[in-house]
């Protein structure tokens, strides 16, 4: 799962991921109360046992008709032979055995990461509507909050809520 910290993040600056098995596992959990459904394929090059890619779809029974596609990744040294176009196909095929209900796919992926909107345009993904993260320093931030607001009326504020 880390090497989605390998995927194009344009000009975003923020730290990878560390996943561990506890967090997995928690993250397992996690969907089983919630009861969604999730399949996770991964790739393993057999010659070494490495899993070298993956990709994952959820649902939830009782939204079946709406899936979500949520990370594909593939590491770097194993790039440019189709396998997330393959992982993403394979995990699409099958789902119909999974989820029989399901009508529509959603998926996202950054503006700066064209192996995979390339991936998503072959396999008939379009896009429906974008989305702009925005980011700064928590503490540049913050003093810029105190001079556009004016800091006293803003406690003011608070204070008569």
């Amino acid at each position: 799962m880390e090497v989605m910290n390998t995927a194009p993040r344009g000009d975003l600056k923020f730290d990878d991921w560390k996943i561990t098995p506890t967090m997995v596992a928690s993250w397992q959990g996690m969907t089983e109360v919630s009861g969604d459904n999730c399949l996770l394929y991964a790739a393993e090059q057999l010659k070494s046992g490495e899993l070298v890619g993956y990709t994952e779809v959820f649902w939830h029974p009782e939204r079946a008709a709406l899936v979500y596609q949520g990370a594909t990744g593939v590491r770097p040294d194993h790039r440019g032979q189709g396998l997330g176009k393959w992982l993403k196909a394979a995990v699409l095929l099958d789902l119909p055995a999974h989820n029989p209900a399901g009508q529509r796919l959603r998926t996202g992926n950054a503006d700066s990461n064209a192996a995979m909107l390339g991936i998503n345009r072959a396999l008939g993904f379009a896009p429906v509507f974008g989305r702009t993260e925005w980011q700064g320093q928590t503490e540049e931030l913050v003093a810029e909050a105190r001079r556009a607001s004016g800091e006293e009326t803003l406690r003011s504020a608070k204070l008569s809520l």
